[in-house]
């Protein structure tokens, strides 16, 4: 509920500078939390909204049991490649972006 109200806000529109460092840092948090839902959370921002984020973090989770498959389908999305949970070739790839 509240995590869809977010995105949905966050993700209209065209948002300033200050607006999309803070969000990039927040997100960059809930990615690197402990926690598998604020984890997903973070995920479902990366996914739905169109701001420059820390893909280091979310390549740090693609071996993870509880959200590595989500995290590689996101990259999946973004990248158009699929190296499943090689983190070497996440970042390969990511850095040619």
């Amino acid at each position: 509920g509240d995590a869809g109200r977010l995105i949905d806000v966050v993700g209209r529109g065209v948002l300033d500078r200050e607006v999309r460092e803070a969000l990039s840092k927040w997100v960059a948090s809930l990615l690197a939390s402990s926690g598998t839902k604020l984890r997903l959370l973070g995920l479902a921002i990366v996914r739905e909204v169109a701001v420059e984020w820390p893909w280091t973090s979310v390549i740090n989770m693609v071996d993870s049991p509880d959200v590595g498959p989500q995290a590689v389908e996101v990259l999946r999305e973004r990248t158009g490649r699929d190296f499943g949970t090689d983190k070497k070739a996440w970042k390969r790839c990511v850095e040619e972006m």
